[in-house]
């Protein structure tokens, strides 16, 4: 991850989820009355978002799109047409985010290859997805697909959390959406 650090820093990169630049951010949109926008890309989001990118594993990112539309409220029959169509408008949806939050960045504890491997057995959609997160969305940042945006990590709500008074205090009203929490 230090190569894509030292990046010419287009797209800025914060792995630490607890970092106030975060909230700076926001607060600043805020501020200027500006929109503004996070997305978080986790194990399922990078699944999908990345499917068809890594030719050498064709049956494991096909098992886990399945895998991940099948576990959805309003799931559908899905074939490889609309895998890449969600694919395709999942990355549409980054190009308008100021922040993306993307699983992996950060880490609480080192994980050693037996930990990985338990994991990867147990549910392979969710260590995958974690690799592929790491790897591709640093891989677009050093294209310059995410110019003049932020990349942190999916773990980005503890720096709100933890600074909310600070940003409530900022105006009188915030709009705030969550999506698929599970709180």
């Amino acid at each position: 991850m230090e190569k894509y650090l030292l990046h010419k820093q287009i797209t800025k990169i914060i792995p630490d989820p607890f970092s106030i630049e975060i909230v700076d951010y926001i607060k600043s949109a805020v501020l200027s009355e500006k929109a503004f926008s996070v997305i978080r890309i986790g194990d399922g989001e990078i699944n999908l978002l990345s499917y068809n990118v890594y030719s050498s594993t064709p049956y494991l990112n096909s098992y886990v799109v399945e895998k991940i539309v099948a576990m959805q409220k309003d799931s559908f029959a899905i074939n490889s047409l609309w895998k890449i169509i969600i694919s395709d408008l999942m990355m549409e949806s980054l190009l308008y985010a100021d922040i993306i939050g993307v699983i992996g960045l950060w880490r609480q504890k080192k994980a050693d290859s037996q930990d990985l491997v338990k994991h990867f057995v147990k549910d392979p959609r969710g260590i995958s997805g974690h690799y592929h997160a790491i790897d591709h969305m640093l891989y677009l940042a050093d294209q310059g697909v995410f110019n003049n945006k932020i990349l942190t990590s999916a773990h980005l709500y503890f720096s709100i959390l933890e600074n909310l008074n600070n940003l409530i205090s900022v105006e009188k009203k915030i709009l705030l959406f969550l999506i698929g929490m599970w709180w």
